[in-house]
């Protein structure tokens, strides 16, 4: 299935998780390269903890 044009080279998008049981929406960079997805963050930031924690995302 060919739908790598859908996505742009960056994007906004918005990333939902669970923190202390509650949930919680991050506004993120979601980038394409090389039919490969990423979202930008620092390896320090609390969201990449609680990613840890609760590998869950939508």
């Amino acid at each position: 299935m060919d739908f790598w044009h859908l996505f742009t080279k960056t994007q906004a998008v918005t990333v939902a998780s669970i923190e202390n049981e509650q949930p919680r929406l991050r506004p993120m960079t979601l980038i394409c390269k090389d039919e490969r997805l990423f979202l930008a963050t620092g390896s320090k930031d609390s969201k990449v903890a609680q990613w840890q924690q609760n590998p869950h995302l939508e």
